[in-house]
């Protein structure tokens, strides 16, 4: 913590410049032969203690096992700003500052032997706790993003949650909470293709078993459309998330700025109906259960998630499904990945982003048989796989056509002594086992109002029975 390090010029004469000598002003003209540095690294310091001040509720082990500081250990500038990062990672406080207080530099004692001693220093850990009871509320209008329609209903949104972001002075974070949205000219249709109904628990633990990896569990009861918006689902879902983020968390390996892994292991009870059509509501089917694993890998170089301005983000994830809970026969297999660059131009204010994302789909198993949007349908806006200006899930693998050399895949098109030419005769939608999608957007301000852009966007895509 003591180190002095000044600079020192060699000129080509072999004179040595030290200090302020070696300076711009002092230098013009001359001629340099090298450049040095002149380094003393003073007596080291040394931990003799960790002082703990503010945390009221939290408990005093969560905030020592953050510290990169411990007693009798060396003491040094990374150790004191990492564990204050450590520590605010956590999430429970509004403020922290980690310092210390000892001898200063001036106070260097020199022993007989002409060693520098060894100085002490006591950690000052200091923190301001946040509120830890929350409850949430929200109520709100909103326009159903459906911009094929012939009209764009007007929903209602509502929705509350309670949490407590530092259960037990643990820094573990519990919580319940409920959505609701309907059409507002029909709020008395519960069961309606645009009423939504989301409620459950949740738990989160930024320091499972006291490592440095983060679990979160949920548990949700939903009804509302697919991801894809093509059929009306009821789903009971379980899931646990395990993650590590490689920058945040693995000092100092700082080379993965920005990746992140994670673990997902998901149980899934689900019926699903299609949607009303020409009044009539059909009825749901029989439920199915799975279980899902899905390890990710992200990596976000972007200036920032919300409106970045240059960077780069990649990201893969791989879903194996057992349909019939832990059956190894047949494994579901879906893998995606995902491409975004960003760059700017005059000053940032011109934006181009184009993006670009593949995926493929390998099983025997028909649409049927496994969990909604596990194959591929694309075209929307706001859903999984959007291509704005197309209807939801239109862009699929069969284009309307019972097409027999795609192995049965196709053969669901039309109900059963149903076929294309017949008056009443209304295809549905296939997904397909290979995905490639793609587009670019341009941004640009308004120059009206502050933080106020415009964009404009191409987007392409293609959805096939599959990849061979």
């Amino acid at each position: 913590l003591s180190a002095v390090v000044t600079s020192a010029c060699e000129l080509e004469d072999g004179q040595i410049l030290r200090r302020d000598e070696c300076a711009e002003n002092k230098l013009y003209g001359l001629n340099i032969k090298r450049v040095f540095f002149d380094t003393r690294p003073g007596p080291r310091t040394q931990v003799s203690g960790v002082l703990l001040k503010g945390n009221l509720s939290t408990k005093n082990s969560i905030l020592l096992d953050e510290l990169l500081l411990k007693k009798n250990a060396p003491l040094g500038s990374d150790g004191l700003f990492l564990s204050q990062a450590n520590l605010r990672s956590l999430g429970v406080f509004s403020a922290v500052n980690v310092e210390y207080i000892g001898q200063n530099s001036s106070d260097t004692v020199i022993t007989d032997t002409g060693r520098v001693q060894d100085r002490d220093a006591t950690v000052v850990v200091t923190v301001e706790e946040n509120q830890a009871k929350l409850l949430e509320a929200y109520f709100g209008l909103q326009i159903d993003s459906t911009p094929i329609d012939d009209e764009l209903p007007v929903l209602y949104a509502g929705g509350t949650t309670v949490r407590h972001r530092n259960f037990l002075g643990r820094a573990l974070e519990i919580g319940l909470g409920f959505h609701h949205s309907n059409r507002i000219d029909q709020p008395t249709d519960v069961e309606g293709d645009e009423a939504v109904w989301r409620a459950g628990p949740f738990f989160k633990n930024r320091r499972l078993f006291g490592t440095r990896l983060d679990l979160a569990v949920e548990a949700l009861y939903e009804r509302g459309r697919t991801s894809q918006r093509d059929a009306y689902q009821e789903e009971l879902n379980v899931k646990a998330t395990v993650g590590f983020d490689f920058y945040n968390l693995s000092y100092p390996s700082r080379w993965g700025q920005g990746l992140r892994a994670a673990l997902k292991t998901e149980f899934l009870r689900e019926r699903l109906r299609p949607l009303t059509r020409r009044g009539e509501r059909p009825l749901f089917e029989e439920p199915t259960e799975s279980v899902t694993i899905s390890p990710s890998l992200s990596w976000d170089k972007r200036d920032s998630p919300l409106h970045p301005t240059q960077g780069w983000l990649m990201s893969g994830q791989a879903e194996f499904v057992f349909p019939d809970l832990l059956e190894l026969r047949d494994l579901p297999v879906k893998v995606t990945l995902v491409g975004q660059y960003i760059k700017s131009f005059f000053k940032r204010q011109l934006i181009f982003v184009p993006n670009l994302r593949i995926g493929g789909v390998w099983t025997e198993r028909k649409e049927d048989s496994l969990q909604s949007d596990f194959f591929f349908k694309a075209g929307g806006d706001g859903v999984a796989l959007p291509i704005r200006g197309y209807a939801d899930a239109s862009v699929d693998a069969c284009e309307g056509r019972e097409t027999p050399s795609y192995g049965g895949l196709c053969s669901d098109v039309f109900p059963s002594g149903v076929n294309a030419g017949d008056d009443l005769a209304i295809a549905s939608t296939v997904g397909g086992r290979a995905m490639i999608l793609g587009g670019l957007e341009v941004r640009f301000p308004t120059f009206v109002v502050d933080d106020f852009w415009f964009a404009g966007f191409l987007d392409t895509g293609a959805i096939a029975p599959q990849w061979t």
